[in-house]
């Protein structure tokens, strides 16, 4: 062959012209879109940690009474917490009406009432629909559909950090799970609370939190409001 490097150099130009091409084709088209990663960071209707300085998060909290929500002194989670140890105070904050809500919230108390407190619930406008409720001695119910169910086997210890689980469902079955661990219970009894009572037909638009006359410090922190259920190490 009279010029072997000319030969040589178109074949290498032939060969690179399909392989530029393919080099240009996103990655994600060669090998499926479900590839690119996804988000799954959740959304919440309310996520409330206490961590700036009032409330966090951008939201609004509308108080009733004397509130703490830069408290130090015994923190559940993170660097600050919500507290009260005052009389009859409320706080509330809302989110777009839901048929079902499902609420989180981390609670604690250092002296047990005297008469029922509706601690932590969710509500439709000033109404409670669906709420945690703890009755004079520390007993534990769930109040639904204008009335408490039965009392749950387990009594509130003082001095203790709760888990909340509390789910709202109009016209359905509504459910309140307590631990004092991160796993969400299923069961009443051994240390944990489940207990379960049909709701109102209602949807509902506030959480809220609570204390009644007594004396004592109540504490909350983590509160979070969602329209999917809650799961574990929330």
């Amino acid at each position: 062959m009279k010029h072997p490097f000319i030969v040589y150099l178109i074949l290498c130009l032939w060969c690179w012209a399909p392989l530029a091409t393919l080099r240009a084709v996103p990655l994600h088209f060669l090998v499926g879109a479900n590839t690119q990663a996804e988000d799954t960071s959740p959304t919440y209707l309310i996520f409330q940690n206490f961590e700036s300085t009032g409330y966090d998060n951008g939201e609004t909290w509308t108080e009733t009474g004397v509130w703490y929500p830069d408290y130090t002194t015994t923190v559940l989670l993170g660097s600050q917490s919500l507290m009260a140890n005052t009389s009859n105070p409320s706080n509330y904050t809302t989110f777009s009406a839901q048929s079902t809500a499902h609420a989180f919230c981390m609670f604690r108390l250092s002296a047990l009432p005297s008469a029922v407190n509706s601690v932590f619930g969710l509500r439709s406008g000033t109404t409670l629909v669906t709420g945690f409720r703890v009755n004079s001695g520390g007993s534990i119910t769930l109040y639904a559909n204008s009335a408490d169910s039965s009392a749950s086997s387990v009594s509130l210890a003082i001095n203790t950090t709760y888990y909340v689980w509390l789910t709202h469902v109009s016209g359905g079955t509504c459910v309140l799970a307590m631990s004092t661990t991160t796993t969400k219970p299923s069961a009443d009894g051994s240390g944990n609370v489940y207990l379960t009572r049909t709701g109102a037909a209602s949807n509902v638009d506030r959480i809220d939190v609570r204390k009644g006359t007594d004396a004592g410090t109540f504490i909350w922190d983590r509160i979070i409001v969602d329209d999917v259920a809650i799961g574990n190490n929330p």
